[in-house]
């Protein structure tokens, strides 16, 4: 018959021959989807650069980005592109109205 107190105290337990199996997260993480983020910057350099150029390619990427946050329930993002949609838009018009007005101008100073 064994004694509890044959074993030694001090003993490190063993530790098991296999580390346990490891198992993918079922979940992704969502993350920000990059045609927003250049939407949304580009927006907003159009304010201050060359806006004629590049508040275009805003808007396209703004579109462009809100049919992919559409598509991929992972993807975030959608008030950045809606907020570079907006400013594309507000920007656009106002340099349509400032060339008509200096068209304007132009054809009535004569």
């Amino acid at each position: 018959m064994s004694s509890p107190f044959s074993e030694n105290p001090y003993q490190t337990p063993q530790a098991p021959l296999e580390p346990p199996p490891y198992y993918p997260s079922p979940f992704r993480s969502p993350r920000n989807c990059t045609e927003a983020i250049a939407a949304l910057v580009c927006s907003i350099a159009g304010l201050f650069v060359c806006g004629i150029l590049v508040e275009p390619m805003a808007l396209v990427l703004s579109i462009v980005a809100l049919k992919k946050i559409r598509a991929d329930p992972y993807l975030q993002g959608r008030g950045m592109a809606i907020a570079g949609m907006v400013i594309s838009i507000v920007v656009l018009v106002l340099i349509i109205l400032w060339i008509l007005f200096v068209i304007g101008i132009l054809v009535w100073s004569r």
